[in-house]
């Protein structure tokens, strides 16, 4: 027969970006069963990076999670700012420079107009810190290692960087690509654990949604588009309720085995930007000067 009074199970939540809150907003209505720590490494609550997409599965996804956090959702999503592109995903279109420059190749549509939806990450994680409870996350605690000592009834030890340790039940990470959770679980030796370059990095950028209408026009400017060429593509669409445009440019290395040099994420790649692109077309060349 099962316990009139289970134990109650302390989870211990390994990051607080969007991930790790998401969860926790999740596991909320099953307190006092289930009670949860939110360890974050930054001293706040923060998200690198800019636009974020949601296709139609995340929209169900949050809707399954709390329906309260689909409709804070909505108030922060932005979808495509004509009425006539409501269903339209992307507008495909030639980048490079050349005779079909600037060629429509395909209108991609979808079910409805929710179908896809951007958001701006900050913002995003803004409306999710929201709903938790005061208390339940812990800043400045960035996660070096786990174990399972012996007769500790099942819990895990958890060692910070600061030399401080915490224990739970159980542990899920969401501490990104640099986990320390990942190791723990595949083994400090395995391929797995070391993130590997794809060969294809991407350029970033926001900006004023007023100055993107002057550059581009209002139909490039406020409908999400990708502009295709050889080894690389660049994808903008509206963050931030229509205010913002969204830029990414993506490009790939000539080989294979080439290895990504210095910082992950580098600043200022103006220089390195042009030359990448420098034998696309004007209009994909404005697109990356906004």
């Amino acid at each position: 027969m099962a316990s009139p009074n289970p134990k109650p199970l302390h989870i211990a939540i390994c990051g607080g970006g969007i991930g790790g809150v998401v969860l926790a907003i999740g596991l909320l209505p099953y307190s006092p069963t289930i009670t949860f720590t939110i360890y974050e490494a930054a001293s706040a609550f923060g998200e690198i990076g800019a636009g974020l997409g949601f296709g139609n599965n995340s929209h169900k996804a949050i809707q399954l999670i709390s329906p309260a956090l689909w409709e804070r959702y909505k108030t922060r999503a932005t979808f495509n700012g004509w009425d006539s592109k409501a269903t339209t995903w992307f507008d495909f279109q030639v980048g490079e420079k050349g005779p079909n420059e600037g060629k429509s190749i395909i209108e991609v549509f979808m079910d409805n107009m929710e179908t896809q939806s951007t958001v701006h990450r900050a913002h995003f994680l803004e409306e999710l810190v929201s709903f938790l409870p005061e208390g339940v996350a812990v800043m400045g605690k960035r996660v070096v290692g786990l174990e399972q000592p012996a007769g500790e009834e099942d819990r895990v030890l958890i060692s910070f960087a600061d030399g401080t340790t915490a224990t739970a039940d159980a542990v899920v990470g969401c501490d990104g690509i640099r986990s320390a959770c990942r190791a723990f679980v595949v083994g400090t030796d395995s391929p797995a654990l070391r993130p590997r370059f794809t060969n294809k990095y991407a350029y970033r950028g926001l900006s004023p949604m007023d100055k993107a209408v002057e550059v581009l026009g209002e139909e490039k400017a406020r409908n999400r588009q990708m502009y295709l060429g050889h080894n690389g593509h660049i994808l903008t669409f509206p963050v931030a309720k229509g205010n913002m445009l969204n830029i990414v440019a993506f490009h790939g290395t000539k080989t294979e085995d080439e290895e990504w040099e210095g910082e992950w994420v580098k600043p200022d790649q103006k220089e390195a930007l042009t030359r990448d692109f420098a034998d696309w077309g004007d209009r994909a060349l404005a697109v990356l000067k906004v």
